[in-house]
C-alpha cells in the first residue's frame, strides 16, 4: 500500500514539472501531434520538409513579384486611413415647414405660471449609445465645430433665466425644434452679455445669447439664413412657448410676446465638443485575456496539493 502510494507521489509530482515545463517553453496553446506534423489551432500548422518542398512555387522573376507587391503608401494617404472619422449621420439637418395659424390655437390652451421658482425638470435617462461597428472601436475625441452667436431679447429678467434650469432648457429645446437640429447642439451661452453663470440685473427684458452648433459643413451653410428666418416667421418663439408651457414655466409675458423677431445676422464662431469616433481594430486600452494563463498555474498547484495529501496519509499508517 505505501509503495502504491509513493508511486503516486511520483508521478503526480512528475505530472506538474512537465506542466511546468511546457509553459516556460511556451508550450501553453492547444494542439495536436499526428504522422510527425503538429498541428496548432491558434497559429496553423507546421509542415515537415518534404511536404513544404511539394507545394512550393516556382520562382517568380523579378517582373511577376514587382507587379504583385502593394506600392508603399504615400504620408498623404496614410494619414488619411489613420484620421478617425466621425460617425455619420442619419440625414441632414432641414428646417421644418412652420404653420403660424396652428400654433396661435394651441398657445390659446397653454397654462400660465405665476412664478418659475422652484420649478424643476424631470429626470431623464441617459441615451443609449449607438452599436459599434464590427471589427472596430470607440474613442471619445475632442473637435472644433462651426458654430452661430444668435442673440434674442425675452420679456423676462435675467435673474429669474439664470435661476432657472427648466426656463434654460425650454429656450433652448425650442431654437432646436425650430431650426430642425439636436437639441443638445444649441445652448444659452451669455445673457446680456454676461456669461450665464454671471449675476443678472432686474430689467424686464433680457438679451440672451445662443450658440448653435452645425454638424456639418453642409448644415452650417444654410443655418445663419434659416436662423434669421425662424425668427422673422415666428417659429423660433412659438416653439419656445410650447416648451415652456410643457416644462410649467410659461410666464405671461412670455405668452404675449409677439412671436415674430427681427435679428441681426448671427456671428460666426467655432466651439470645441466631444464627440464618439470609430475606429478599425482592437482597443488598446483594453486588457489581454489572462484565461490561458491562469489555466497553465492550476496542474502545478493541483500535483503539489495531492502531493502533500498522500505524503499525509502515508504518515499517518495509512
Amino acid at each position: 500500500m505505501k509503495s502504491a502510494l509513493l508511486l503516486l507521489v511520483c508521478l503526480v509530482c512528475a505530472g506538474a514539472s512537465t506542466s511546468g515545463s511546457d509553459k516556460d517553453n511556451g508550450a501553453s496553446t492547444s494542439g495536436s501531434y499526428n504522422d510527425g506534423s503538429y498541428n496548432d489551432e491558434e497559429t496553423g500548422s507546421y509542415e515537415t520538409p518534404e511536404e513544404k518542398s511539394n507545394q512550393e512555387t516556382p520562382n517568380e522573376t523579378p517582373e511577376e513579384k514587382s507587379n504583385q507587391e502593394t506600392p508603399n503608401e504615400t504620408p498623404e494617404e496614410k494619414s488619411t486611413q489613420e484620421t478617425p472619422k466621425e460617425t455619420p449621420k442619419d440625414t441632414p439637418r432641414k428646417k421644418p415647414a412652420f404653420d403660424a395659424a396652428a400654433f396661435a390655437e394651441d398657445l390659446k390652451t397653454y397654462t400660465v405660471v405665476d412664478s418659475i421658482d422652484g420649478v424643476t425638470l424631470p429626470p431623464t435617462t441617459a441615451p443609449t449609445p449607438a452599436p459599434v461597428p464590427e471589427g472596430s472601436y470607440a474613442k471619445t475625441v475632442i473637435v472644433e465645430k462651426q458654430a452661430l452667436e444668435v442673440k434674442m431679447p425675452f420679456p423676462i429678467t435675467g435673474a429669474a433665466l439664470t435661476a432657472s434650469p427648466a426656463l434654460q432648457k425650454s429656450m433652448t429645446d425650442g431654437m432646436a425644434t425650430a431650426l430642425g437640429m439636436k437639441k443638445e447642439n444649441c445652448k444659452i451661452d451669455a445673457v446680456d452679455g454676461k456669461k450665464l453663470s454671471s449675476r443678472r440685473r432686474l430689467a424686464e427684458t433680457t438679451e440672451v445669447t445662443f450658440i448653435i452648433i452645425a454638424d456639418t459643413a453642409a448644415d452650417f451653410a444654410t443655418l445663419s439664413d434659416d436662423v434669421v428666418l425662424a425668427a422673422k416667421e415666428g417659429s423660433i418663439v412659438a416653439n419656445i412657448q410650447k416648451a415652456a408651457a410643457s416644462n410649467g414655466v410659461l410666464t405671461a409675458a412670455l405668452k404675449v410676446m409677439n412671436p415674430e423677431v427681427t435679428i441681426e445676422t448671427p456671428k460666426t464662431t467655432t466651439v470645441k465638443v466631444t464627440v464618439v469616433t470609430y475606429l478599425e481594430g482592437d482597443d488598446p486600452t483594453k486588457k489581454p485575456d489572462d484565461t490561458m494563463n491562469a489555466g497553465n498555474s492550476v496542474a502545478p498547484a493541483f500535483g503539489s496539493v495531492m502531493a502533500i495529501v498522500v505524503l499525509s496519509m502515508l504518515s499517518a499508517g495509512l
